[in-house]
């Protein structure tokens, strides 16, 4: 978002607290069709002012430059006139490279599988990668981070693809399952 003059407006953003707290969240994913709605969703989240968002995959539908920069630019609706910056926290679809995804959001996480914690012991955000085969390192690792964190009272967790579909043109998410 840039001035006349060619700077940004001052931005903002809020560090998630420690403790436990009450928390908006919205979640969403596969905006890659229909911009205009994109555009009007993410004009809500503005005006909401969430923690954060959860979106679970495809934000273009070719993974390409031009598709990115029309998504990120979209993305800037939702800064808040004050200039709050909202947190986002992706996930990968099907119609995602995960070179993009990590040219846009690095490579802290690599294989795109990660859990976060919010105030403490309160929430931890799974984000699981749909487009891995069930189980293996993936399944591992959750394994592992959910002795870790069983002492964690509300748990969350995000993917793409669904296990059971939305129509019955698309089979049965049987490698969702472990």
């Amino acid at each position: 978002v840039q001035t006349d003059d060619g700077m940004s407006r001052p931005l903002w953003f809020r560090t998630a607290a420690a403790q436990p707290h009450r928390m908006t969240i919205v979640a969403g994913g596969d905006s890659r069709n229909h911009r205009i709605i994109r555009k009007m969703a993410n004009r809500t989240v503005a005006e909401l002012q969430p923690d954060f968002v959860l979106f679970g995959g495809d934000y273009t539908s070719s993974d390409s430059k031009k598709q990115w920069r029309r998504w990120l630019e979209d993305w800037q609706l939702t800064i808040a006139e004050h200039g709050r910056l909202i947190p986002l926290i992706p996930a990968q679809g099907n119609h995602d490279s995960k070179s993009r995804l990590g040219r846009i959001w690095g490579r802290a996480h690599p294989k795109f599988y990660y859990g976060l914690s919010f105030g403490g012991q309160l929430l931890r955000v799974y984000t699981l990668n749909s487009e891995r085969p069930a189980g293996g390192t993936q399944g591992k690792w959750l394994d592992h981070d959910l002795t870790l964190h069983k002492e964690t009272l509300i748990k969350f967790a995000q993917y793409h693809k669904p296990m059971r579909p939305h129509v019955r043109m698309k089979s049965e998410g049987q490698d969702e399952y472990i």
